[in-house]
């Protein structure tokens, strides 16, 4: 099974739990079809985890993905963005499915094999 973005009518797309998330059109749906609410900078972390699906990411390779200059202060922002995707698409944001902490080492966003349907 694919566990990276795939391209359905030429738009690149990922499903995982109840979400589905349209990379090109910038949307993410939750149950039901509803549309979850995200600032820019947080669908940009969660595109570049969604299209770096199960491998270990740091903050500072996150930064450098999503644009922040690599200093103190962008690693927290890296972190402020994760504790944000979480509230929205993990059920319990303190012990998250997806998006998992690494301690000492960065985040993984962990997608299931079969998941991205």
């Amino acid at each position: 099974q694919k566990t990276k973005a795939e391209t359905s009518g030429g738009r690149r797309s990922v499903s995982f739990g109840a979400f589905h998330a349209d990379l090109d059109g910038r949307l993410v749906t939750g149950a039901n079809g509803a549309v979850i609410d995200m600032a820019k900078s947080e669908f940009d972390v969660l595109e570049v985890f969604l299209t770096r699906a199960n491998r270990l990411l740091t903050r500072a390779a996150i930064s450098e993905a999503i644009g922040f200059v690599e200093d103190p202060e962008s690693s927290r922002a890296v972190d402020i963005r994760i504790m944000r995707l979480r509230k929205k698409i993990e059920a319990d944001p303190a012990n998250p499915k997806f998006l998992r902490t690494v301690r000492g080492e960065g985040y993984i966003f962990s997608l299931p094999a079969g998941e991205n349907n």
